[in-house]
C-alpha cells in the first residue's frame, strides 16, 4: 500500500524527518520542496520565498525539481517575482548597513545628531500562494507517487536507498553541497525544521 506523503507531513514526528532525510540523501528535492513550501504558507517572508527559489527552482541549482516545464527558462514568472524580492532585501540591508554606519561614525565622534532622517525600506510580504503552480506540479509529478508507493517508513533513510547506501554523487551532494551551504541557507531564511535534516 502506498504511504500518503501529505499525512506524513501533517503528523510530523520521526516519520517526517527520516522522510525528509530520504528526499536529501537519495537526491530527490521534490519532497522536500513539496514539505518547505507548506511550511513557508504558514509564514510567507521575502527570505523564504528567495530561498526556496534559489535551492529547488534555479536554473543550475543542485537541488532543482523535476518539474522543469513550470521552472526557468520555459516559465518566467516565478523568476520575476523572486527578483522583485531580492532587489527589495537588497535595498533594505544596504539601508540598514548604511545607518548602522552613520551611527557608528556618530557615536565615534561623540556627534548626537539625529538619524531619524534615514529610513530603512520595508520588505513586502509575499503572498502565500506564490508557489502554488509549481509545487502543484510537483504534486502531480511521477516522483512524489514512485516514492509514495517504494519508500517503506519502516526501515531508515540509508535502508531505503538501493543496496543500502549512498552513491558516489548522493554522498558529494550532502556532504560538499547540502550540508555546508543549503541546509544553512534555508535555515537562516526561516525554515528552521530542517536545520539538522542529513
Amino acid at each position: 500500500m502506498a504511504m500518503d506523503i501529505n499525512q506524513v507531513f501533517l503528523r510530523g514526528g520521526k516519520q517526517l524527518v527520516e522522510l525528509l532525510e530520504f528526499s536529501v540523501i537519495s537526491l530527490q528535492p521534490d519532497p522536500l520542496f513539496a514539505f518547505l513550501v507548506g511550511e513557508y504558507r504558514l509564514r510567507p517572508t521575502a527570505e523564504g520565498a528567495v530561498a526556496l527559489y534559489d535551492v529547488f527552482c534555479a536554473p543550475g541549482t543542485p537541488a532543482r525539481i523535476s518539474p522543469v516545464d513550470v521552472l526557468p527558462p520555459r516559465y518566467l514568472r516565478i523568476q520575476q517575482d523572486i527578483e522583485t524580492l531580492r532587489m527589495h532585501l537588497l535595498g533594505h540591508e544596504r539601508a540598514r548597513s548604511a545607518m548602522q554606519d552613520r551611527q557608528e561614525t556618530e557615536e565615534s565622534r561623540q556627534d548626537h545628531l539625529a538619524t531619524e532622517d534615514m529610513e530603512i525600506p520595508s520588505i513586502p510580504v509575499p503572498g502565500k500562494y506564490l508557489f502554488d503552480a509549481i509545487v502543484v506540479r510537483v504534486w502531480q509529478g511521477h516522483s512524489l507517487r514512485s516514492l509514495a508507493r517504494s519508500y517503506d517508513p519502516g526501515l531508515s533513510p540509508q535502508e531505503n536507498l538501493p543496496d543500502g547506501r549512498m552513491t558516489a554523487s548522493q554522498k558529494h551532494f550532502v556532504d560538499k553541497i547540502w550540508e555546508p551551504q543549503l541546509r544553512p541557507y534555508l535555515a537562516s531564511a526561516g525554515f528552521r525544521r530542517i536545520a539538522n535534516i542529513a
